[in-house]
């Protein structure tokens, strides 16, 4: 995640059409994509995570468990696959364009949907880890020091020489956590460039949305919600103005 989401990131930042669009028409989704989507996340890549998650052995055998890491390991093959399946099976009757107004009603649903998982498993994690510091005595000594907060955010230098790693678990934990933290943040600069691109849109945000985008949203909800909310917002200004308009015409 830490090479190919920076990468294609920004080759969908260079080549897609859409990013400093404000025309309704160039951002709207079909209808059956939107409504097929919650359905092919949770299918696709909560199922394999949650079943990865099993702790073993208590639900699952040492090789059941290697086996279901596997199958997370290809949870975008999944949601595509079970996207596609809802989209031109289950949904396959609903209109192929919309209204703004029900545009935004779908758009609504589906960043309501990502943010519930993406900003909980966000605040638990501080949570935690703040509770180490506020609150000790409910830990252990060793959960005290590995729930830490300077462990939890904030990996070694892996150019420091003296950085030595212990055993493979330690090893797992600081490259999941580089990874994490890179794709992280290529997914929050993202988000930002593609608010505040479009000329139209960018000119309805001022010093405070800036200042939060910085600084607020990514440290109270995560980098990857902060990334939902800035596509949301832009969606909001461009659909809401279209909305806006096409009432007037009425």
């Amino acid at each position: 995640m830490a090479l190919t989401s920076p990468a294609y990131l920004l080759l969908h930042l260079f080549t897609a059409g859409t990013i400093s669009s404000s025309r309704p028409r160039d951002l709207e989704i079909p209808e059956a994509a939107l409504r097929a989507l919650p359905y092919s996340i949770g299918l696709g890549f909560l199922a394999p995570t949650i079943l990865m998650s099993l702790p073993s052995p208590d639900y699952l055998t040492h090789q059941q468990k290697i086996y279901a890491t596997l199958v997370w390991q290809a949870f975008p093959l999944w949601t595509q696959i079970i996207q596609s399946t809802l989209q031109n099976t289950v949904f396959v009757l609903t209109p192929s364009t919309s209204s703004p107004k029900r545009q935004l009603q779908l758009l609504r649903k589906v960043y309501k949907f990502a943010l519930y998982f993406a900003v909980q498993v966000h605040v638990a994690t501080r949570f935690f880890s703040a509770a180490t510091v506020l609150f000790p005595g409910l830990f252990s000594q060793l959960a005290n020091e590995q729930l830490a907060p300077q462990h939890v955010f904030l990996p070694p230098n892996p150019f420091n020489t003296a950085t030595k790693v212990i055993n493979v678990g330690q090893g797992s934990l600081w490259f999941l956590q580089w990874d994490y933290l890179i794709s992280g943040v290529a997914y929050w600069i993202w988000g930002l460039t593609i608010k505040y691109s479009g000329e139209k849109v960018g000119k309805s945000y001022g010093t405070n949305d800036i200042l939060s985008d910085l600084f607020f949203r990514p440290n109270v909800i995560g980098h990857m919600a902060c990334a939902l909310t800035s596509v949301w917002e832009r969606d909001e200004v461009v659909f809401g103005e279209a909305e806006d308009t096409e009432k007037k015409r009425q």
